[in-house]
């Protein structure tokens, strides 16, 4: 009995070093929008990217909304693909309406039993989203020039026949 509670003793040790250490890693995370800043009815991208160096980034990604809140988890397993390690990677979010929004990223650890599997938050990004204003067209400036001037002149003619 004694064998058994020193191997619960060493998992659980164990398991509270890996998470220290994926709190400290993910420590190096930034999250970049692309395009920056984000533009309204054009698709919405997140780069991920680790400061100290090539990570290994998982192919997919879990994107969750609700409401304004869009939650971005990716799953690490005790093994990487030669193809996952990379400077950055960017994931999909979609093309969002005008408002304001927060990207929550968070890391997530599947480890085999007895070791628990658990999810931290690394970063929270918040950015709005805002329908540009129309930039006038060299024409539409023109026709608004043209229609001036024609208003301009009928005043003109009008006020030259009554005197």
């Amino acid at each position: 009995m004694a064998n058994r509670s020193k191997t619960i003793v060493r998992a659980l040790a164990i398991a509270l070093a890996a998470c220290a250490w994926s709190a400290s890693a993910d420590a190096t995370i930034t999250a970049t929008l692309i395009p920056s800043p984000p533009v309204f009815q054009q698709p919405l991208a997140v780069r991920l990217a680790d400061t100290q160096g090539p990570h290994c980034w998982p192919a997919t990604a879990s994107i969750m909304r609700d409401g304004n809140v869009i939650t971005l988890s990716l799953s690490f397993t005790d093994s990487c693909n030669k193809s996952s390690v990379l400077p950055y990677r960017d994931y999909a979010l979609g093309t969002l309406t005008q408002g304001s929004y927060v990207l929550i990223y968070r890391s997530c650890a599947n480890n085999p039993p007895p070791l628990p599997s658990t999810c931290n938050t690394v970063l929270q990004l918040p950015f709005t989203i805002t329908v540009p204003v129309p930039a006038a067209s060299a024409w539409s400036i023109l026709a608004l020039i043209a229609g001036i001037f024609s208003i301009s002149a009928g005043i003109w003619l009008s006020r030259r026949k009554r005197s």
